[in-house]
């Protein structure tokens, strides 16, 4: 049986106002421009490496000189995108400001200027206790976060809740890497490349092959540091419906369907599958708040999970009908009056298929539309479904109810997911 919802706490209903030391780092930004300027400086790299080996005597030829022009400024220009990728990634140290926190959104005052970060851009948020109070990290659309220091973790909690990013509502997105296994992995990946081009010089010194071979050397163990500590890095995210994500080079997916428990067991958080190996995410982040943070969240998620019960999904399903025909029976549903052999079909039945991460993706898009129907339901169920679409792990899923929700429903999209559930479900 579903459990009654929790009543919305009075500091969720009313517009809060405090004042918070913000900062916000351009994350999303920075990792764009990084993965720009490896392209550039890659593209530069091989300009050079082809040119010198068709051309020997590469600054004597008249396009030789032109490519050794370019491409020099093309490593240039990546080696600056890319120090200033990383002085994004620290842009915005903590000032006291005023936030606000109103219709779902925040707000940030300086002064006369006003910041509006809308719910619909706040992907995910996390409580990080720390010893002065606690961090209130949000991430933004784009991969930029907003990071609000509060003098307690109970008045982090609050927010959360009032900006209904808790665990039963919105996904979560963590990544994080050890410095140590960053800088053994970047030394590794510098080492295995280095050598070998040393050697390579060395026997090509003297024939058309030797000034390729230089630049090679030049530039490929730095790519290669670079790229090794790609495969060092965690990532998580914690949706209503299960866990996706990667641990080092080994990517996941699991519904909480599959789960037979979830629990944290030394330093880890191990989930047990009722058929097939147990999954270990390791909770090694250098920030001890994160990794706390994280293994609180993913316990809430997961007893969030097993509190749903079931819902009526087949009322929701699309049937023979076409999908437009589909489509416009969504939209009036709720707004019909029910027959004296049905049952009405209420606000908390549509509500509860769409929350439900068992429930089939065409019945759940279905159910998003009944929701928001002819528009009579105003912004409280627009703010449910765009919350619930808000919590779901798996992409696809997500594709077909943002695409539903806006009445542009195609019928590739909604084949895709649902072979994804039908093989999920096996």
């Amino acid at each position: 049986m579903r459990r009654p919802a929790p009543a919305r706490p009075v500091y969720a209903l009313v517009v809060q106002r405090f004042v918070a030391r913000v900062k916000r780092t351009f994350t999303g930004l920075a990792r764009r421009i990084g993965r720009g300027a490896r392209w550039v400086a890659g593209g530069s790299l091989g300009a050079l490496v082809i040119t010198s080996g068709f051309f020997p005597n590469l600054e004597a030829h008249p396009v030789g000189s032109l490519v050794v022009l370019l491409g020099f400024f093309g490593l240039a220009g990546a080696g600056a995108a890319w120090a200033m990728s990383g002085a994004l990634r620290l842009w915005g140290s903590f000032a006291e400001r005023e936030v606000v926190i109103a219709d779902g959104g925040v707000s940030v005052l300086h002064g006369e200027t006003e910041t509006r970060y809308d719910a619909a851009r706040i992907v995910s948020g996390m409580v990080i206790p720390r010893e002065d109070g606690a961090e209130l990290r949000l991430v933004l659309d784009g991969g930029d976060t907003l990071r609000l220091r509060l003098p307690s973790v109970g008045a982090a909690n609050d927010t959360l809740e009032a900006l209904d990013l808790g665990p039963g509502e919105k996904r979560l997105a963590v990544r994080w890497s050890r410095f140590f296994h960053v800088f053994i992995a970047a030394f590794g990946g510098l080492a295995a490349t280095t050598i070998p081009f040393l050697l390579l010089s060395s026997q090509v010194e003297g024939s058309a092959l030797y000034l390729p071979a230089s630049f090679l050397l030049l530039f490929v163990p730095w790519f290669a540091a670079g790229w090794a500590t790609r495969w060092v890095g965690r990532e998580v995210i914690a949706g209503t419906d299960g866990l996706r994500g990667r641990i080092g080079g080994r990517r996941f997916d699991v519904r909480f369907a599959e789960l037979e428990s979830l629990e944290r067991r030394d330093g880890q958080m191990v989930l047990r599958r009722t058929q097939g190996p147990e999954l270990v995410i390791p909770l090694d982040a250098d920030d001890t708040g994160l990794r706390e943070a994280l293994a609180h969240r993913l316990e809430q998620a997961w007893e969030a999970y097993r509190e749903r019960g079931g819902s009526r999904a087949e009322i929701f399903r699309r049937g023979d009908e076409s999908l437009a025909q589909w489509m416009d029976r969504m939209t009036h549903l709720l707004s019909r009056d029910a027959g004296h052999r049905a049952a009405p079909v209420r606000d908390e039945d549509a509500q509860a298929v769409l929350d439900d991460p068992e429930a089939d993706p065409e019945a759940r898009a279905g159910a998003a539309v009944a929701l928001l129907g002819d528009g009579e339901g105003g912004e409280s169920r627009s703010r449910r479904v765009r919350v619930a679409i808000g919590g779901v792990a798996s992409p696809r899923v997500r594709v077909v109810l943002d695409a539903a929700v806006r009445g542009d429903l195609e019928e590739e999209v909604l084949e895709e997911a649902q072979r994804e559930h039908d093989v999920q479900v096996r």
